[in-house]
Formats: structure tokens, C-alpha cells, sequence
């Protein structure tokens, strides 16, 4: 979320799903956030992007968004960065590159959004993004490949911070 906001964003929207209270009490010092609950999160990964694209709709107009997970904590500010400054007028869809795939973070054109709110079910904004691969320019980057999903895929993160 910090990385979306240093990276330039004009505003961004966190989704929030099963501990939204909690989730918005610790965020709730970034006066530009835009917090939205998805209700039916246990619906699958669409329903959030949905979500967080029908909060986007809002702050029309914009010319693309950049869709992240949270559970990327190697995905920084920088490499957001990178992502922007490849997205013009003849590369619409600027996606990360990491483990042998392409998916999130992924930069996409405003004229794309009215197909992602179509996705449903558990599957995000990565096959979508694989279905458009001729549309695709994707960036390097090996950082996306770690993902954090359990409080055992933290504790290498948790101990690095106390170590600092």
C-alpha cells in the first residue's frame, strides 16, 4: 500500500475482506486511502478486484490502474516505478515477470476495466492478463515471486525488520 503511494499513485484503494475492521484501523493514519470492503471475499480473488475497481471508478478519470496484492512484501516503491514508466499509449498492459509467469503487479489501461469486472470466482487478474499476452509488455520482476500466505512465510520478513 506505502509502495503505491510513493510510486506516484493518484490515490489508492485498499480492498478489505474478512478482518476489515482491524485491516482499517491499522492504515488509518493515510488520510488519501481509499479503504472499501469486499463483503463476499470468501467468494474468490475476482470479487475483490472487482471491488477495488468499482472504488476506483470514483476518482474518474485516469488512464490506467495498477493492480497489487499485499501479500508481495518484496514489491516496493521502485518497482512499481518501473511498471509507470513503461505504460504509454501503444503499451496498455504492463505486467511483472517473475518464476517462469507474468501477473500482479500489472499495470492496465482504463479501456480494460469493464472486462476485469466481468472475472469471477477465485481466479484474480493473472489469467486474464495471460488470456491479452499479445496486448502484454511485461517487466522483471523477481521480487512478486514471493508471496506471503501464511505466519510461516512472514517470520523470515518479521525477523529481518527486528534486525534493522
Amino acid at each position: 500500500m506505502r509502495a503505491g503511494f510513493e510510486c506516484g499513485a493518484k490515490f489508492v484503494v485498499l480492498v478489505t475482506g474478512a478482518d476489515e475492521s482491524e485491516v482499517s484501523s491499522a492504515v488509518s493514519d493515510f488520510d488519501t486511502l481509499v479503504i472499501s470492503n469486499n463483503s463476499e471475499w470468501e467468494s474468490g480473488l475476482a470479487s475483490s478486484l472487482r471491488v477495488g475497481l468499482d472504488a476506483a471508478e470514483a476518482h474518474r478519470p485516469f488512464d490506467g490502474v495498477l493492480v497489487t496484492l499485499a501479500d508481495q512484501p518484496l514489491v516496493d516503491a521502485d518497482s512499481l516505478k518501473t511498471l509507470v514508466a513503461s505504460f504509454d499509449r501503444e503499451h496498455r498492459i504492463i505486467a511483472s515477470r517473475y518464476a517462469g509467469a507474468i501477473g500482479v503487479p500489472v499495470l492496465i489501461g482504463a479501456e480494460y476495466l469493464s472486462e476485469l469486472m466481468q472475472l469471477e470466482g477465485d481466479r484474480g487478474a493473472g489469467p486474464w492478463i495471460r488470456a491479452h499476452h499479445d496486448a502484454v509488455t511485461t517487466i522483471e520482476m523477481p521480487g512478486a515471486a514471493v508471496d506471503v500466505d501464511t505466519p510461516e512465510d512472514f517470520f523470515p520478513f518479521r525477523q529481518a525488520s527486528k534486525a534493522e
